[in-house]
């Protein structure tokens, strides 16, 4: 990942919230706290509105309608197609 891409245009970002809109309880590796990555995220969500701090015990965050409308975004986008063509010919005089 580079440093310069925004921390919501990342894979690891869509696989944490998938897991909180699919899944009680936090993510395992927010939870552990062990990579700092994963818990920035987390805190990024918090700030965008997507998750809120939980009140449950044992329980860091829980999702939001906003994170309900962006894994609904998510669901929206098309699967790729290939596109066949034919390649141009050019003929040596």
């Amino acid at each position: 990942m580079s440093p310069h891409t925004p921390v919501f245009r990342t894979p690891v970002f869509i696989e944490i919230a998938l897991h909180y809109w699919t899944t009680p309880g936090d993510h395992p590796m927010v939870q552990a706290g062990t990579h700092r990555m994963y818990e920035e995220i987390a805190e990024f969500m918090v700030q965008a509105g997507m998750l809120t701090k939980s009140e449950k015990l044992g329980v860091l965050y829980e999702s939001t309608e906003a994170l309900g409308v962006y894994i609904g975004a998510l669901c929206e986008v098309p699967l790729p197609v290939q596109r066949w063509v034919i390649p141009t010919v050019t003929h040596e005089t």
